[in-house]
């Protein structure tokens, strides 16, 4: 099988670790801007069997559509940064098997959440990390530029796409993004989305400020029980890590995706999920 990895930073080469362990013989090209990889523009035009795209969230689809003869894409979240550009590859992407990264929704502390959800009268969805913890240079990271397509909304869209994944599309977004701290050059730091649903709210908060890592799902069922999962699953996970079987939820997203035709949080999946967000925001980022 012929993979182009394209980006091979951290995510990159967890991904070529696990298809590497999953594929036999797999054939890779490493692709990368920076000195002893090879650029994409050489090899664009030779037919791949996958074309995994772990680039700046700013670039995705711009360096996804130039593999014109590549027959699937896997490509990390979010699709990208800029609905102009998801929407003039529409057309394009509808030919092609693609799937956008949503390894939290393949961890096994999402069974209960699939049970549970649909019942809830309001529940609500929390990630919160430090970004100074991340990695010593975390000030260089996309993350913290939004040309770059960073902010924490985009970091973590796992938290919206896996609820309207279990529930379908809201009637309503609400979304609030502000930047309250310093520890990004221009992206918000902040988020809270709610979801409106006939019979039910989902409220989700998002941020890098917090020391102490969070990373739960709190519901209220309608006969007034609480459920509350918690991803770290009550284990002591080193640095930033909020998922207790991370690596095995990737690996469980790739044996998926190879197997099947349709894929969830296809292309056009993942466009309506940031069409929605980008059409219910509320208020611009506030830079200090």
């Amino acid at each position: 099988m012929k993979i182009a990895l394209v980006g091979c930073g951290s995510i990159g080469m967890r991904h070529h670790k696990i298809l590497s362990k999953i594929i036999d013989d797999p054939i890779f090209t490493m692709c990368d801007i920076r000195d002893g990889y090879v650029n994409v523009d050489d090899v664009k035009d030779e037919e791949f069997d996958i074309v995994c795209v772990c680039t700046h969230s700013s670039n995705h689809i711009e360096v996804a559509s130039k593999f014109k003869n590549s027959k699937s894409f896997f490509i990390e979240k979010p699709l990208d940064a800029n609905i102009e550009i998801i929407e003039k590859n529409l057309n394009f992407f509808r030919t092609k098997k693609t799937m956008v990264a949503c390894n939290l929704f393949f961890s096994k502390h999402m069974n209960e959440i699939k049970k549970h959800l649909p019942n809830v009268l309001f529940a609500t969805i929390k990630y919160h990390s430090f970004l100074p913890k991340w990695r010593d240079n975390y000030y260089d990271l996309y993350s913290c530029f939004k040309s770059l397509g960073g902010g924490i909304l985009f970091d973590d869209i796992h938290e919206v796409q896996y609820p309207i994944q279990i529930l379908g599309h809201p009637n309503k977004i609400t979304l609030l993004k502000r930047r309250l701290a310093e520890y990004t050059h221009d992206t918000e730091d902040y988020c809270v989305i709610i979801l409106h649903y006939d019979d039910k709210i989902i409220n989700i908060e998002m941020s890098y400020l917090c020391n102490d890592k969070q990373r739960t799902c709190d519901m209220t069922l309608r006969n007034g029980s609480r459920i509350i999962i918690d991803f770290q699953g009550n284990e002591e996970l080193p640095n930033m890590s909020t998922v207790s079987d991370l690596d095995k939820a990737y690996e469980k997203q790739w044996k998926y995706f190879l197997n099947t035709s349709k894929p969830l949080n296809n292309y056009n999946d993942a466009y309506k999920l940031l069409k929605a967000l980008h059409d219910a925001e509320i208020e611009e980022v506030t830079n200090k």
